[in-house]
């Protein structure tokens, strides 16, 4: 029997909100408003065909953790705390590099790893995720 669900309304808010975030990231992700990781590709000169790649990375990445969050799995909440805390430093990076545009994206990216390291998060995950 397959028990992987989408959503899972048994879930402490904190961890809806971690799946909602990764869902929605994911998305922002394939269509280019990748936020600090899409500038940075800019910045770098990075586009075309690897910023395609990373973008649809990023979209199988944050659905795949919410995914996994939602089915109760360990992998999927380590992939999710992974993936937040890149996108986060990203976000930062572009701060500091002087667009004050990001700070909108940032603070949905600092939501985001707080929400998944908030301590009911953690202890939920830790009992309850196989």
């Amino acid at each position: 029997m397959n028990d992987m669900r989408w959503w899972n309304p048994g879930l402490p808010q904190t961890l809806q909100i971690g799946v909602i975030l990764s869902y929605v990231t994911g998305v922002f992700g394939l269509i280019g408003l990748g936020g600090g990781i899409g500038f940075l590709l800019v910045y770098l000169g990075i586009g075309g065909f690897p910023a395609l790649v990373l973008g649809i990375g990023a979209l199988i990445g944050c659905i795949a953790a919410g995914l996994g969050m939602s089915s109760e799995r360990k992998w999927g909440w380590t992939l999710a705390v992974v993936l937040a805390a890149l996108v986060t430093a990203s976000s930062l990076v572009v701060l500091f590099l002087g667009q004050f545009g990001a700070i909108l994206g940032l603070i949905f990216d600092v939501a985001w790893v707080v929400a998944l390291v908030h301590p009911m998060s953690r202890e939920y995950q830790r009992i309850y995720f196989r």
